[in-house]
């Protein structure tokens, strides 16, 4: 068994997009990514805080503006509409989760989709399904890095996606089919989920519950991927129980130092790839 360094492969598409932002800067162009933040989540802050201090080091540019927790839909949306009326910003994300999740789809639509950096508009979902897109979001994409880094190609693979969600679980399970993947996606009605993740070559769980995946939910030798995050007393842990879990799979990653930091990575190099189709 090998632990995968999440941030070793981060460090990497870190160094491309910065010599990508250097190109663009050197013509006149400065990548610029904004968040938007509501409300006083402690990950969420923990999450922004990161991916301001990364985007700094590759040469993008970064804004951070915050609503308070009890900022009504229309304030949200007023905000985000105000921060893309500036032409200097080419990427823009609002952090999920919002206080109230309800919102979250009419918030999300009203990012402009050549700005959206998450690709979680509707717009740029239907481009996901149809291959038009010219971006991933970025968890799937980091699942995608990680593969990749390992030199497995999906195709043919039987994957098993561990939760549907619109962040990680429902984008991956396209992205997965688009590579010619045979899928299988377990939600909270599954009935047999841990016999579906033993026959899995490629196991991905995206829930955010601590030690989901157990050891005897692991094929031997598959890979297994923790897209999940959870916090017990201010420690993180992901949905998978790597101690145990290692010694059934081929590869699995840790968290934190998994999936997280190919994320961010992500993000940023999304955002400079929306920066150069500006200028195409």
């Amino acid at each position: 068994m090998a632990l995968i360094d999440g941030k070793q492969i981060a460090a990497h598409i870190a160094e491309k997009t910065k010599q990508r932002a250097e190109k663009l800067a050197k013509n006149g162009l400065q990548p610029k990514l904004a968040v938007l933040i509501v409300g006083d989540d402690k990950p969420s802050h923990m999450y922004v805080k990161t991916k301001g201090l990364a985007a700094k080091k590759a040469g993008i540019a970064f804004s951070l503006t915050e609503l308070p927790a009890d900022a009504t839909k229309e304030e949200i949306i007023n905000t985000i509409n105000k921060i893309q009326s500036d032409n200097t910003v080419t990427g823009l994300i609002i952090q999920l989760p919002l206080p109230n999740r309800e919102w979250e789809n009419d918030v999300v639509n009203s990012i402009r989709p050549d700005i959206d950096v998450d690709c979680l508009t509707d717009t740029n979902l239907g481009k996901l399904v149809a291959e038009t897109n010219t971006i991933v979001p970025p968890t799937p994409g980091a699942v995608m890095d990680i593969l990749e880094s390992l030199g497995v190609d999906p195709a043919g693979k039987r994957v098993v996606i561990v939760g549907t969600g619109t962040l990680v679980g429902k984008p991956l399970a396209i992205m997965m089919m688009n590579q010619l993947a045979t899928v299988v996606t377990c939600n909270i009605k599954t009935k047999n989920t841990k016999d579906l993740c033993k026959e899995a070559d490629i196991l991905i769980s995206a829930v955010g519950k601590k030690h989901l995946i157990t050891k005897d939910m692991v094929k031997k030798g598959a890979i297994v991927i923790d897209a999940g995050v959870d916090f017990d007393n201010g420690e993180m842990f992901g949905d998978v129980d790597v101690v145990r879990v290692s010694k059934r799979a081929s590869y699995v990653t840790p968290t934190p130092g998994g999936v997280g930091p190919l994320t961010v990575a992500r993000l940023l190099s999304n955002t400079i790839i929306l920066t150069e189709n500006k200028t195409d």
